[in-house]
This record gives structure tokens, C-alpha cells and sequence, in this order.
């Protein structure tokens, strides 16, 4: 799109008026980019939402015998055949403007098998969170798992805020280094951004966590949305623990799992767990334990 619109902003405006635009903006840049942003953002938004009506209009998932059928799409319609015993994972997605609302959608990790490759494909788009495990007893019973998680131990906090406001105190330097330069104050705008960097961190640990009972494994995690992911044990290609010379200084570690997907594989991690529990979530899942120091 901003291709097309350069190349007809091209043949009717003129190289002067360009310019002289660009010579009024200037003076006032910090505003451009306090209306520019949001409207950028508002228009991906608004884009990614008619991308979304167009590829699930339709959208129905029916289950016969061990074969899970799901059709959707308006200009195109797509189908796409699960084999049951094929799924090596489901992952539930929280996403920012879907869990206040109590919503998720569910994807599925299936393997490949022979000639036909695997395939990472949308279960289900919407639907509400507290429908979950009762919807996953139906389509794929064996992933419908919705335990309490054991959380992260509290000196794990630090290390989530820490990471969390990192991206924003470059952003300071970088508009101190900047706006020095040309003798401004308004560098401290940039402190703005750790206080909400802060929270997405503190946000990032209070999501995080796991759960193993019986032969199922449930871990979670935030990025942006909330996901969490189910997989049974059997399923697991590899599990192990690493970690890093700071986690070893708060006796911390890593816990990761992969199973196979159309992608080639899929890990399920949790950061900055208790290094005991680490261990003992790993060995606890069988033989395939790799303990790596990084």
C-alpha cells in the first residue's frame, strides 16, 4: 500500500510541494509523530482485522472418528485435515485485546507423517475462555487440561522487569544522546516508557508457569498475549533445562520441551523457573534430559 501511494503521490504532486512540506512538518516533528504512530498503528490494526474476516468467514470444524475437518475463507475457501493422533500440542492464545473480554483462540501442533507434511493450523478462532476445556473434550479429548500452575518463585520478578525495560532505556539514551545535541529538554519524554515497561514486565511473570499431572505437560507465558500450551508427555521429542551465569547466581533455570510440527518443531519454555523445580520437571518426563550452562 505505501508503495502504490508513493508512486501516485508521485505523478501529481510536485517535487517543490514535497519539499515545502516537508520544511513546514519539520519544525514540528514531535507532534507528525504523535499523530503518525497512532494512525499507523490504527490502520495495521483495522487491515489485520479485514484480513481476519476474510480468512475465517465460514469457518467450521467438525470431527469424524479420529479426523478433525476444518473449512474456512471467503475469497478462497481452504480445508484442512487433522488427523488426532497427528497433534502433538495445542496452544491457547490470550491475546491484549481478547483476554479482557474472556476470549482465546486455539491452534494445533500436528506432525507430519510419510509424504504429507505437518501442519500448524487454527482450531478454533474465538471463542470464550471458560469454554476451553469443556470444547477440547470434545474435538481432542486428550488435550483438555486446564490444572492450577505452580508460579514462578519471586526472586524471578527482577529478571522480567529488567528485560522488560531494557528496549526502553535504550530509547532514553538514544533520545538523550540526540536531543542533547541540539540543546532540548524533551528527552525526558523518553522516561514515560519505563514505568509501562516496568508493568508489561511484572505482567510477563505473573502469567508465567507450568503444570505436569499425569501424562500431560502445561506451560505458559506472555509475549504480548497470554499462550499457553498442552502437550502430553508421550508427545515430547526433547525436554531439558539451561542456564545462564545469572540465573545460576539466583538458582534459576530455563525449562524446554519440543514437539514436532509442519514448522519442524515447536518449543514449549518456561523462563527463570527454580532451578530444582527445573530439574525435576525435566526428569520427571522421562529419558531425553539435556542440562546445558549457557
Amino acid at each position: 500500500m505505501l508503495a502504490v501511494g508513493s508512486q501516485f503521490l508521485d505523478n501529481f504532486l510536485s517535487v517543490d510541494f514535497a519539499r515545502r512540506l516537508v520544511e513546514s512538518l519539520a519544525p514540528n516533528w514531535l507532534m507528525v509523530v504523535l499523530i503518525l504512530v497512532p494512525t499507523g498503528l490504527l490502520l495495521a490494526w483495522l487491515l489485520a482485522v479485514a484480513g481476519t474476516v476474510l480468512a475465517y468467514t465460514g469457518f467450521t470444524l467438525s470431527r469424524k472418528g479420529n479426523f478433525l475437518y476444518i473449512k474456512r475463507g471467503l475469497l478462497e475457501r481452504r480445508e484442512t485435515t487433522i488427523p488426532l493422533s497427528r497433534i502433538q500440542a495445542v496452544r491457547i492464545s490470550e491475546g491484549v485485546l481478547r483476554q479482557p473480554f474472556g476470549l482465546a483462540s486455539l491452534r494445533v501442533e500436528s506432525a507430519g507423517y510419510g509424504e504429507d507434511a505437518g501442519v500448524s493450523a487454527t482450531l478454533f478462532p474465538l471463542l470464550p475462555s471458560d469454554e476451553v476445556e469443556e470444547f477440547l473434550s470434545g474435538a481432542a479429548p486428550e488435550f483438555a487440561y486446564t490444572p492450577a500452575l505452580e508460579p514462578l518463585p519471586r526472586r524471578s520478578l527482577r529478571r522480567y522487569v529488567f528485560r522488560a525495560t531494557i528496549p526502553a532505556l535504550l530509547v532514553c539514551v538514544a533520545a538523550l544522546v540526540c536531543l542533547m545535541v541540539l540543546g532540548s529538554a524533551l528527552w525526558l519524554l523518553s522516561l514515560l516508557l519505563i514505568p509501562p515497561s516496568a508493568a508489561y514486565g511484572w505482567l510477563r511473570y505473573r502469567d508465567a508457569g507450568w503444570a505436569l499431572e499425569g501424562d500431560r505437560l502445561l506451560v505458559r507465558h506472555r509475549l504480548l498475549g497470554r499462550k499457553t500450551a498442552v502437550a502430553p508427555r508421550r508427545r515430547l521429542q526433547s525436554r531439558g533445562v539451561t542456564s545462564s551465569p545469572l540465573q545460576r547466581r539466583l538458582q534459576l533455570a530455563t525449562f524446554v520441551a519440543e514437539v514436532a510440527s509442519g514448522s519442524g518443531g515447536a518449543a514449549l519454555r518456561v523462563k527463570d523457573l527454580d532451578a530444582g523445580s527445573a530439574g525435576t520437571l525435566a526428569s520427571s518426563l522421562g529419558p531425553g534430559v539435556r542440562l546445558e550452562g549457557a
